[in-house]
């Protein structure tokens, strides 16, 4: 986990209608993410192809099938 300075440009998606989120900002390494309520608190980073691979993954739903949760 690191921190980032306020300079970065954060996104969350539209469809978050609380402050209970997941907000994203692109870095010339990769890519942050943060907890939308805790916006000075700190972040996860990963390289560009980590990210890639995560995307890829979530947009093929193959992470549906692996949970446990209902």
């Amino acid at each position: 986990m690191s921190r980032h300075d306020s300079t970065q440009i954060w996104r969350r998606s539209q469809r978050c209608d609380t402050n209970a989120c997941v907000e994203v900002a692109r870095l010339t390494t990769g890519v942050a993410l943060r907890d939308s309520s805790l916006r000075d608190g700190p972040t996860l980073t990963f390289s560009k192809e980590n990210w890639a691979g995560f995307v890829a993954e979530m947009r093929a739903d193959r992470w549906r099938a692996r949970s446990t949760v209902p």
